[in-house]
């Protein structure tokens, strides 16, 4: 075979972008796919050489090691490294085991391989919600990032938990890959310096760096037009909210813009309160967005998006029933998705056994029989 027809059969096989599993940089591989005879001749060795190591495995074994190529070929920016840490076996080992070269355990390691794709093939058999419903929550909070890109400055959004914020980061991050930079820091990660090496690593400005060149780090990596997105901002400590407001201001002082928005839940907010005015209104009033969601923000409509199959078998009282779960606090849609999710998987997802799941998961759905009562005397 030629090359076109190697890759292709390569590509048939795993799947993603093939090229990423021939040890090829992506800037070689435009020049292979323009004709560059010595980058053709490296991949048509990598991948002969790959046929021939995976032959003297065990067929089980070379079985695993291709699931492993699948992996890396339709990682987002898929490598070897990435791939080793999902697994749970160093890049190393892992390496020698695709290179034929590993001298250590081979039934250790290929029991692992196969305990992780066990998991993930289980895991392809669950109910997928929606990867994305243009929610009345979701959309509004995509709209107001929006706005905070464009406009540069801050933003503050909070909202109960569970009711589409977190859905909408992502989907603006998709949207805007080289536009937004979303970090979301754990209650271990509120000060200063936990929250700029989050970004220095999101940026790839490196990891372990030190403090005192941390700013410097970072901002080079930030350009015109960008957007900061701090998710779970209610875990950030005043000092650290107040420092990211201050990039928005240096950029704004070059006559360019960058936009920091801060999402979270309403305590959120509870930074702000029982301080001065002269510690918090460099803040606040740099804040050009400061909308508040509650669970009753939600609609019926976004019920019929977030269940299509519902929707589109007229199943009123299951979705009514949903519906009442997205609309109380401290649940919210989250929990609405999660719960029809388990019933999905169990082989039923009627009114009744949502309900079951809904008290077996200790849902507070308050005025539960009242809500019953109705919807099955709709349904009669």
């Amino acid at each position: 075979m030629n090359f076109e027809e190697k890759y292709k059969a390569l590509c048939e096989e795993i799947g993603g972008e093939a090229w990423r599993v021939l040890g090829i940089q992506s800037s070689d591989w435009e020049k292979a796919l323009a004709g560059d005879v010595a980058v053709r001749e490296k991949a048509m060795a990598a991948m002969e050489k790959r046929e021939q190591i995976y032959a003297e495995y065990l067929p089980e074994q070379a079985d695993l090691l291709r699931q492993v190529d699948r992996l890396i070929a339709n990682m987002k920016s898929g490598s070897l490294n990435k791939a080793a840490s999902q697994i749970g076996l160093s890049a190393a080992v892992l390496s020698k085991l695709r290179s034929g070269t590993y001298t250590g355990n081979l039934g250790d390691c290929f029991e692992k391989l196969r305990a992780y794709f066990e998991v993930k093939k289980a895991h392809a058999l669950n109910y997928k919600e929606v990867e994305y419903a243009p929610t009345a929550i979701s959309e509004s909070v995509y709209e107001a990032i929006r706005s905070v890109q464009i406009k540069g400055g801050c933003g503050i959004i909070t909202g109960d938990a569970g009711i589409g914020k977190t859905k909408a980061i992502e989907k603006f991050a998709s949207d805007n890959p080289d536009k937004a930079v979303v970090i979301t820091p754990t209650p271990l990660d509120g000060s200063v310096n936990a929250v700029m090496s989050l970004l220095a690593e999101e940026l790839g400005a490196g990891v372990g760096i030190k403090p005192s060149v941390l700013k410097r780090a970072v901002l080079s990596r930030l350009h015109d037009g960008m957007i900061i997105i701090v998710d779970e901002a209610q875990l950030l400590r005043l000092r650290s909210v107040d420092m990211l407001r201050t990039f928005s201001d240096i950029f704004a002082r070059k006559g360019e813009t960058l936009g920091v928005v801060f999402i979270g839940n309403h305590s959120f907010r509870d930074i702000f309160e029982g301080r001065s005015a002269e510690k918090t209104a460099q803040i606040k009033n740099r804040a050009i967005v400061r909308p508040r969601y509650t669970v009753s923000d939600t609609t019926y409509k976004d019920m019929c998006m977030l269940f299509p199959e519902l929707a589109a078998d007229n199943r009123n009282a299951e979705l009514k029933f949903l519906f009442a779960i997205a609309q109380t606090p401290n649940e919210g849609t989250r929990a609405a998705v999660r719960l029809y999710s388990n019933a999905r998987d169990s082989g039923d997802d009627s009114l009744d056994a949502l309900v079951s799941w809904a008290k077996a998961s200790e849902v507070e759905i308050k005025n539960l029989g009242a809500i019953l009562k109705k919807l099955k005397e709709e349904a009669a």
